[in-house]
């Protein structure tokens, strides 16, 4: 298939800066044709200034952290196959909202996944919430499912796989400008609704790989349903049972982060219709980096089923902060757009590279992507602003290296695990 064209230079370009520094979120994925283009010199990086002192007892904490889980799978073989290496692409994530109906919407999307490429990635991870693809949002809902259709388009014409993983939005309206409270629903219509969209994924948009829902204690926080690890493969199980008969060559998985109970994981392999277990990896607290996922594979290689990480990334909060909020936590999210930081996310990088190797993972996808291209200087006076301000002066940092494909030290390093380095 022939590829799709790059978006015309100026003054198109110059509109899509404003677009991607507008958007709380934005990353990207390959690009066109058959082999990737060369890996970009790294952009010049933000000053990288000393830790400040207020940080550095929680620095020191991750970094021995990451030091110890290091250690832990460096005494492990390393498994084949080797894994897929992926990234998020951000821009795409319904939590970008109403972004996605603009009219350069899909054209930021493909600067993005063009520097993506230049890293040497060839598949990348969506997330499509509910419900946005669904006739309940309103009648947004044409909008959205048409811009997924032209990039799933433009993805395959580039030769490149996507994934997709399916959740509910947050309706605290803090992630995105779209916000939408499953708690005023009731159980058997979020389960209509996650089996709609699951539906028309699998059929309209043919993704590698579905995750039906991911992070049970997330989806009880967006919808009040008390998932204890039965309710949850019992909610996601009839998903599946469904899209594995209306699209039977589409994988499927479903799965948890790695600080909640392995009764998740053993409740989700008892169901036939799974292909395999998804994980999110964020705090590497406890055993939550090292024994629980090591568990978690050996009970995959049982069942005879894959494992995939569908999100990672180094979670900057210390063990006394670590509430029931893991994934949804805004104000340890805001920490990561400091360059401060960016020592201790190449070693995270690193030391990703290493689980996925030994745990026999199928796939490792990284996701809070646009911390590849740029990162703010710390500033003590923009402490306390919100997460969503934050990450748009974040998304501004990064958004020239993004159309310059021109990545940060950061970047490099994922572009050389991709590589397999």
């Amino acid at each position: 298939m022939s590829c799709i064209p790059a978006p015309p230079a100026q003054p198109i370009r110059r509109r899509l800066l404003h677009a991607l520094a507008a958007l709380p979120l934005a990353s990207a994925l390959p690009g066109c044709g058959g082999s990737p283009p060369p890996a970009p010199p790294a952009a010049s990086p933000p000053a990288l200034s000393d830790v400040p002192a207020e940080w550095q007892p929680l620095y020191d904490t991750l970094s021995a952290q990451i030091t110890s889980a290091d250690a832990y799978w460096a005494a492990r073989p390393v498994r084949q196959p080797l894994p897929v290496f992926s990234a998020a692409l951000l821009s795409a994530n319904t939590n970008a909202g109403r972004r996605l109906l603009q009219p350069d919407a899909l054209a930021s999307s493909l600067l993005l996944l063009d520097a993506l490429a230049a890293l040497g990635l060839r598949e990348v991870n969506i997330d499509i919430q509910l419900p946005f693809v669904l006739p309940a949002l309103g009648p947004d809902h044409a909008g959205y499912r048409a811009f997924y259709l032209q990039l799933f388009a433009a993805i395959r014409a580039r030769g490149l796989r996507a994934s997709v993983e399916l959740g509910t939005t947050f309706n605290d309206g803090g992630f995105s400008d779209v916000s939408y409270d499953y708690r005023t629903r009731t159980e058997q219509q979020y389960r209509d609704d996650l089996r709609e969209q699951a539906l028309w994924v699998a059929t309209a948009l043919s993704p590698s790989h579905l995750t039906l829902s991911n992070e049970p204690d997330t989806q009880r926080q967006n919808t009040g349903i008390d998932f204890t690890p039965a309710r949850w493969a019992d909610v996601i199980g009839s998903t599946a049972r469904a899209v594995r008969t209306a699209a039977p060559g589409v994988p499927l998985s479903a799965g948890t982060g790695t600080w909640l109970t392995a009764g998740y994981v053993d409740a989700l392999l008892a169901l036939p219709e799974f292909d395999g277990i998804d994980l999110h990896l964020y705090p590497l607290a406890n055993d939550w980096a090292t024994g629980a996922v090591e568990s978690v594979a050996q009970r995959c290689r049982a069942a005879g089923k894959s494992l995939r990480f569908s999100e990672a990334w180094l979670y900057k909060a210390s063990p006394a902060e670590l509430g029931q909020n893991i994934a949804a936590a805004a104000d340890v999210f805001k920490r990561d757009v400091f360059a401060f930081w960016q020592p201790l996310d190449i070693r995270f990088l690193q030391l990703a590279a290493r689980i996925a190797r030994g745990s026999g993972a199928a796939s490792f996808n990284f996701f809070w992507t646009t911390y590849l291209y740029g990162a703010l200087g710390w500033d003590a006076s923009l402490r306390d602003l919100p997460y969503s301000d934050l990450a748009r002066r974040a998304v501004a940092a990064a958004a020239p290296n993004i159309v310059a494909r021109t990545p940060n030290a950061l970047g490099q390093a994922l572009a050389r695990i991709a590589s397999g380095l």
